[in-house]
Formats: C-alpha cells, structure tokens, sequence
C-alpha cells in the first residue's frame, strides 16, 4: 500500500508519503489524518523490458487518488538494447526447455518406472493382436491379463487406451515446445519487425 501526504483542500503535497514508506514502518501503525491510499495499479503501463516507468503525478478523480506514470526508454545505446534482447532471447531458450523436460517428468512419473519399461513391448504386441490374427498370442500381455483376471482382448483394450492418452499428452506438451522453439529460432536480432515473435511464446 502507497500514500500520498494532503493538505487541507486534499491537494497531494508528497508521493510517496515519505514517513510511511520507511523501511520500518508497520501496516499496524497508525495512519496519520493527512494521508491517503494511492492506486498504483489503475493507470500503470504494462511492464516492457526496454522502458523504465516513473512515478509522474497523483492525480485526484473524486475520492480516488490514482498515480500516473512516465515512461522513458531505459537504453540510449542501440547496441545496449540488442545485447538485452538477446539476452531475452537465451534465457526464454531455456525456459522452454526446462519446461519440456518438467512437464514429461509430470507426464511418465504418473507411471512406475518399472511399468514404463515394459510400455513398447505392450504396445507392440496390443497393436499386434489387434490386427486380427487369430493365431498370435502376445506373450506378455497374455501373462499380465491371467494374473489380473482379465481376457487378452480386455487387457489389449486398456493399453491401447493408455497408448492413445500417453501419446495425446507428450505430443500435446511436445507440439507447444516445438511450436516455442521455432519462434525463438525465427528471431532475426538485426531485423526489429521479427522480434515480436518473442511475445508470442506461451506455456499456457
């Protein structure tokens, strides 16, 4: 929370209102009668990584008072502004690929690793048994489905469904990692027009 110091007529004298932004100040403490709460929110700019934001007025719109900002272009050097760019550039490369690699540790630990093991012999031979023949039997899920109870074509069942889940969600995961990495690769740091492809990588 902000404050601003008012006179009498509620015109703003000071921002911030230097005796409650010391460091030692608490929220419990007693708010003097001259102050008032400022919005810092209503009228900030977005947050841009080659603009620096000022504190340029309070103004009053009724009851309210609501700080406006000035904003400044933070680099005088063109070559300074580049160099931050790609910067940028490097460590969004890598977020992205921390974020694959996250999301498919989120994606297999749902499984047991020893179970993972086995996840291309199963889908080899359910894929296999599904085509029909009549005298294929598949030697591990045949073994896997009379411990569990269940027929060979109930057991094919659940892997196949469990093959089209798992391959929807890497390649889910994997699409949106791809998709982030090319726009990255698209940017061109000598050709300005190409670098809003940075704002358009998203892990969402």
């Amino acid at each position: 929370m902000m404050y601003a110091k008012i006179d009498y007529q509620g015109n703003v004298v000071e921002f911030p209102y230097r005796e409650l932004s010391m460091p030692d100040f608490r929220p419990e403490q007693e708010i003097p009668a001259d102050a008032v709460e400022v919005d810092t929110q209503t009228n900030r700019p977005a947050d841009e990584w080659d603009k620096k934001l000022f504190y340029d007025n309070v103004e009053k719109i009724g009851d309210t008072y609501i700080l406006n900002y000035r904003i400044e272009e933070r680099f005088s050097n063109p070559e300074d502004r580049v160099n931050r760019f790609r910067q940028l550039v490097t460590e969004k490369r890598a977020r992205n690929e921390r974020w694959l690699e996250e999301k498919s540790a989120e994606l297999n630990n749902t499984y047991p690793f020893s179970e993972q093991q086995s996840w291309a012999i199963q889908r080899e031979e359910a894929l296999k048994f599904s085509e029909d023949d009549p005298n294929y039997v598949p030697p591990l899920l045949s073994v896997i489905a009379e411990n569990r109870g269940i027929t060979i074509s109930e057991m094919v069942s659940k892997v196949l469904v469990n093959v089209d889940f798992y391959n929807n969600s890497f390649g889910a995961i994997l699409g949106k990692y791809q998709k982030n990495k090319d726009l990255l690769n698209s940017v061109d740091f000598d050709v300005e027009d190409s670098w809003s492809n940075f704002y358009l990588v998203t892990w969402e």
